[in-house]
């Protein structure tokens, strides 16, 4: 029987140019909009937060998520991500005690920052908020709202912080690019992800077309890296006919 979970973390891109942009550099936040008004106070109803995503569905059942996000990506070992403070989000039902739970704490939250003006109770909640979804739900693609069963993505997730960046944007500000786009910056610059070959379980690319191109890309990238890692990094490319037809 296969395993309920993946002891690996992926992350999957459209792109093969930013599949080598995150071998070479590692990875960055970006700002992601989502909807909270269900289980958070009503005049709040959505807030980016500055997020790496990961999934760690099993290899034999990742098919859907990769069409869905793409067909490039990096399988991680999870533990570096927990050493890089990743966590499972918690999925939420809105019916439940714990969505309960969660508006009755927003609540306080509200009425202890209105009593002593101070941010750090409405900033902890909205970050707590910040690794929690509902079960389903709708999120921004592309420009356009899609409906999205989310507890069958098994996130787990880097959510930013840095005195240097915003915890999180507002939807407005989410929404203007001279603010958006700096928060992005921002965040890059102060909170990237970097990791070395040892961490890295996988490396996948649509066809094998693309292994000649990233062979070369690491080798004139990675060079700082002892010849045998970058051999044993080479030897973790995937192709995506390979996971379709045989795993």
């Amino acid at each position: 029987m296969a395993a309920p979970r993946s002891r690996t973390l992926f992350h999957f891109t459209k792109n093969l140019n930013v599949l080598k942009n995150i071998i070479r550099r590692g990875f960055f936040p970006k700002y992601s909009l989502e909807d909270i008004a269900w289980f958070v106070a009503r005049e709040i109803d959505a807030v980016a937060y500055p997020v790496v995503s990961f999934c760690d569905i099993p290899l034999s059942r990742i098919t859907d998520h990769v069409s869905f996000y793409g067909q490039y990506g990096i399988g991680m070992r999870r533990m570096w991500g927990i050493t890089n403070g990743f966590n499972p989000i918690v999925y939420v039902s809105e019916t439940s005690d714990l969505a309960t739970l969660m508006r009755q704490i927003s609540q306080s939250c509200i009425a202890a920052h209105k009593a002593d003006k101070k941010e750090t109770h409405l900033d902890n909640y909205r970050r707590l908020v910040g690794f929690c979804k509902p079960l389903e739900g709708k999120m921004l693609v592309g420009g356009q709202l899609v409906s999205k069963i989310f507890y069958q993505e098994s996130e787990w997730r880097h959510l930013a912080t840095h005195e240097a960046i915003p915890n999180y944007l507002s939807k407005g500000e989410y929404h203007n690019p001279q603010i958006l786009g700096p928060a992005n910056e921002s965040a890059a610059k102060h909170c990237p992800l970097k990791f070395t070959p040892q961490n890295v379980k996988y490396i996948f690319v649509r066809t094998e077309d693309d292994i000649p191109e990233l062979v070369s890309f690491i080798h004139d990238e990675l060079a700082h890296f002892p010849q045998r890692d970058l051999q044993t990094l080479i030897a973790k490319i995937v192709t995506q006919d390979l996971i379709a037809n045989d795993i």
